[in-house]
């Protein structure tokens, strides 16, 4: 679903080619390229979604068989003139994704790149680290929560929706798992047009 309220960065013809490169790299076993490609277009779109699922995803499968060559690598935040607190938000940013170089599967530094992407205001970031969250820790009451909130921030009602209902599943009275429904079916009834005047 779109993001009408933060829409994603528009791509340059260079960086779309870089994150083509970083797809293709990717599914034929290139995982250093992959990494690399999607490295340049985060160093001047920090907040870039697809190029940031890319490198997770080549970081992660790299890991598996090549774990000590990702020390190697290191992301690169250009980031100019930012107020105080948005300095400290876009340094635990560019510290915790050094950290996932390291080891993609950290999930505290996943918590803290999404704490830090809600503070910088880049929802769809948020939504990433926390979907991500939910694939190591699927139980995680804290994070799905987090994850709905997320998702509602960046415009997907009806995907907040569903990590409501699931939330709910297991903890049927769980006060922010209501205050979660309520407000994604308010969204999503709003969305739809289907709101009663």
């Amino acid at each position: 679903m779109a993001d009408t309220k933060n829409p994603s960065p528009a791509l340059s013809g260079r960086q779309q080619r870089l994150l083509d490169r970083a797809s293709a790299a990717l599914q034929s076993g290139q995982f250093d390229y992959a990494v690399d490609s999607a490295n340049e277009v985060l160093a001047e779109i920090p907040s870039c979604v697809s190029a940031l699922r890319t490198r997770h995803a080549a970081q992660l499968r790299a890991h598996q068989s090549r774990s000590s060559l990702l020390a190697r690598m290191r992301s690169r935040l250009g980031l100019v003139r930012l107020n105080l607190k948005t300095e400290i938000a876009a340094a635990r940013f560019a510290a915790a994704e050094r950290l996932l170089v390291l080891d993609p599967t950290n999930w505290r530094a996943l918590v803290a790149l999404g704490e830090a992407a809600t503070e910088l205001g880049w929802v769809e970031a948020a939504v990433f680290a926390r979907e991500a969250i939910a694939e190591l820790r699927p139980d995680d009451q804290e994070n799905l929560l987090a994850f709905g909130e997320a998702l509602l921030a960046a415009g997907q009602p009806g995907a907040a929706l569903v990590v409501a209902e699931k939330i709910l599943a297991r903890h049927p009275i769980d006060g922010a798992g209501l205050e979660l429904l309520r407000h994604a079916s308010i969204a999503l009834t709003v969305e739809t047009g289907n709101w009663e005047k």
